[in-house]
């Protein structure tokens, strides 16, 4: 759960500390870009962090989940966050942006934990 909520965070701060650069990578693509193969190397190590850091916490909440399913939605999360704050609708207060931020994350992560139906 701690390794989650890090990348989580660590993927927060560098959108609050970066805005326009977070804009420039996850707004709207852009046509004229065409990645290298350096750059798809990189989107697939992030990617595959994602999915062992869930993985990892699936294991140990006991969970059957696919972990491919559980880190695209952690990620659509925070994002979600993530454009929420920057917008300035999560509140003015930093520690109500925090505390909102967290029992979001939790509640998903809580959800992983409870018995499959």
């Amino acid at each position: 759960r701690a390794d989650a909520v890090a990348l989580l965070a660590a993927t927060r701060r560098f959108a609050l500390d970066r805005p326009r650069l977070f804009d420039l990578m996850f707004g709207r693509p852009i046509t004229e870009y065409a990645p290298t193969p350096a750059d798809w190397l990189a989107a697939r190590r992030i990617h595959d962090r994602a999915i062992t850091v869930a993985r990892r916490y699936l294991g140990s909440v006991g969970s059957r989940t696919p972990p491919e399913d559980v880190a695209l939605a952690l990620v659509a999360l925070n994002r979600g966050l993530i454009a929420t704050e920057l917008s300035g609708q999560l509140g003015r207060i930093e520690a109500d942006r925090d505390r909102r931020w967290r029992a979001a994350v939790d509640a998903q992560l809580d959800g992983y934990a409870r018995p499959s139906r």
